[in-house]
């Protein structure tokens, strides 16, 4: 929390530098987005998933409507992209297109024989302060020089901060680039989110025992991946299916798979749709 509020001190100071993420009314996020330049919530556990969508569109770009106060036909219109920080003890993010769009950090427990009290940090904060913004100032400058001049063949689907990813590489100098440090910090968080899913899960052993590439009907594989993993027994570690993913639907196992589409990828398995024959949806499993 103390982290975080000193990285909004330095791009968007608040009177609030913390606060609670809106979870029952998605509207709040918006306004929070128009007043606000950085969002920053602190102290989250589990992301809804229509908190998480707005968390995305308020990301990436995204609008959002309602009707007016005291109004009959008038809009609310709201359309942001801002930066948003999360922090809490436990990963908050479990939707895959969500954690597509996060740097996950890990901040390493304080030794007691260090700490020092709130007001001694922040003074010492608030005296490097005009050095801290100086360095991101010519930082910014310097990297909007080299953005022109990038040319990168292969870019991660936030495209844009992969390529300041490669400029602040070509600024500092560095022999290793940061954009490989991204895409392995946004592998190892995809990957670790698939950890809660346990049908996926029997999906990557199953694959295992079978000849790739094959094709099927989205009911047939979701019925040989329950008769898999749904006996009652531990599968080569994964523990057996519950009965609400026993329960489960083709449409609604098609659209987990679209959502572990690009981690499925990262472990080796390639998911694709070929769409519908004979009223049946088809999917295609193979190695990348």
């Amino acid at each position: 929390s103390t982290v975080q509020s000193m990285l909004r001190g330095l791009i968007d100071p608040n009177r609030a530098m913390l606060r609670a993420l809106p979870e029952r009314n998605m509207q709040d996020i918006y306004v929070d987005a128009n007043n606000n330049y950085m969002l920053s919530y602190d102290n989250t556990s589990g992301i809804k998933q229509s908190t998480s969508n707005a968390l995305c569109q308020t990301a990436t770009s995204g609008g959002h409507a309602s009707r007016a106060h005291y109004t009959n036909a008038d809009e609310f219109v709201v359309d942001v992209m801002r930066p948003v920080m999360i922090n809490g003890l436990a990963e908050a993010a479990a939707r895959q297109d969500l954690i597509d769009r996060l740097i996950q950090v890990e901040l390493q427990r304080i030794d007691r024989a260090t700490v020092v009290p709130e007001s001694v940090l922040m003074a010492r904060f608030e005296a490097e302060r005009p050095i801290i913004l100086g360095a991101l100032y010519d930082l910014s400058c310097r990297v909007q020089q080299e953005l022109s001049t990038m040319n990168v063949t292969e870019l991660p689907r936030m495209a844009d901060f992969g390529l300041l990813c490669e400029a602040i590489t070509k600024v500092y100098g560095w022999n290793h680039s940061l954009l490989d440090v991204y895409n392995n910090n946004r592998k190892g968080a995809m990957l670790g989110a698939m950890d809660d899913e346990r049908i996926i899960g029997i999906l990557l052993k199953w694959k295992q025992c079978i000849r790739l590439p094959i094709e099927m009907t989205m009911k047939e594989l979701l019925l040989g991946l329950k008769a898999y993993g749904g006996q009652g027994k531990i599968t080569d570690g994964w523990e057996s299916l519950s009965d609400e993913e026993m329960d489960m639907t083709p449409r609604k196992f098609g659209g987990k798979l679209r959502e572990q589409q690009e981690a499925l990828k990262e472990a080796g398995c390639l998911v694709e749709f070929l769409g519908k024959r004979r009223g049946h949806s088809i999917v295609r499993i193979s190695r990348p």
